[in-house]
This record gives structure tokens, sequence and C-alpha cells, in this order.
């Protein structure tokens, strides 16, 4: 993922040129430096708070699907011990008793 829109001065020549235009029209007075400076705070808390947002919340992703396939393996483990168990402690009351053979529906 790249992030290059520091890199293209047209791009940003023509935004200003554009911007600068309109904003004059609409308030009398409005000067080349406020424009400057309407264009860097729509840059850091439009694109570059978008492009923070978008990172963080992919790696929020894949952390969240990694430790939910991690829950569901340690409860199918937990199931399968349980099942073992279950399985051991019957054939240790056949012992005592001296019975073979009986499995527990499990």
């Amino acid at each position: 993922m790249t992030f290059d829109c520091p890199l293209q001065t047209t791009a940003i020549s023509t935004q200003f040129v554009l911007t600068h235009r309109k904003l004059q029209i609409d308030i009398r007075g409005w000067s080349t430096t406020s424009t400057r400076q309407m264009l860097i705070s729509d840059y850091w808390f439009r694109d570059v708070a978008a492009h923070f947002a978008t990172l963080f919340g992919v790696q929020a992703v894949i952390t969240t699907l990694i430790q939910i396939s991690s829950v569901s393996i340690s409860l199918c483990l937990l199931g399968a011990l349980q099942k073992r168990k279950k399985l051991d402690d019957h054939q240790k009351i056949n012992q005592r008793n001296g019975r073979r053979g009986n499995r527990p529906k499990l």
C-alpha cells in the first residue's frame, strides 16, 4: 500500500488553483495563505487520517480473525481431550469391575 499524495505536484497545483478560485468567489479577501493552510489541514485530517485508519483497521481485522481461529482450535482440542478423558475413565471403571469391550456413548 503506497501513500504517494505528497508526490503528485500537478494534482496539488490543480487542487490549489480550483480551491483558491472557489473560495475567492465565496469569501471576499480570501488569501493564498488561507488556501494553503486549508489544503494542509485537509491533507492531515482527511488523507493521513484515512490512511492510518485503513492500516490500523486491516491489522485489527487480521488480528481478530487469528484470535477467533485460535479460540476455535483450542475449543476443538479441549473437546477432544474431554472425550478422551471420558473414554479413559470408562475403561478404568470397566477394569475395576472386570468388564472389557463396552465403550461409552460419546
